[in-house]
C-alpha cells in the first residue's frame, strides 16, 4: 500500500488489488500485506461479526 498512515486505499492501490485478484492472488499478496496486519484485520472483522456491529446504525 502506498502509505501506512493513510486511512483509505488510493486508486493505484485498488488497481493493484484488482490486477492481483485477476491473477489469482489474495488481497494480502497483492498488497504485500504483512501477516500481523492481516491477522489484525481478521480479528477486527471477526469482532464486528460476532458483535453484529456491522448492523448498528447511528
Amino acid at each position: 500500500m502506498s502509505n501506512a498512515t493513510q486511512d483509505f486505499f488510493t486508486d493505484t492501490d485498488i488497481q493493484k488489488i484488482i490486477n492481483g485478484i485477476e491473477k489469482g492472488l489474495t488481497i494480502a499478496e497483492a498488497t504485500s500485506m504483512e501477516n500481523t496486519t492481516l491477522e489484525g484485520l481478521y480479528t477486527l472483522a471477526y469482532n464486528f461479526y460476532t458483535n453484529r456491529d456491522f448492523e448498528k446504525k447511528d
